[in-house]
């Protein structure tokens, strides 16, 4: 799909990481649900609306979850019970 994900240091607070990217559109749900799994640990993100996408998200982690990276990630959808993997990606090192 074209799901994306990207991090980087909160420019917020420093004492964070900042996951972001945006759900395909062909995938997306109204009443979807979208959770990161990182390293083998479950976050759920909050969804955001941009000028290009109703399907974006944002998710902040504590500096030192990543372990310094690079870290496996998995984004998912959920509607109900149900989870779909959107995307499988590898974060590199946040600094």
């Amino acid at each position: 799909s074209e799901t994306s994900v990207s991090a980087s240091q909160s420019l917020l607070n420093a004492d964070y990481i900042e996951i972001t990217g945006e759900i395909d559109p062909k995938v997306a749900e109204d009443d979807m649900r979208i959770f990161a799994e990182i390293n083998g640990d479950l976050y759920e993100a909050f969804t955001v609306s941009t000028a290009q996408t109703d399907f974006a998200y944002t998710l902040y982690l504590k500096n030192g979850v990543l372990n310094g990276g690079p870290a496996d990630i998995r984004i998912l959808i959920s509607s109900g019970d149900t989870f779909k993997e959107v995307c499988n990606s590898t974060l590199d090192a946040i600094n």
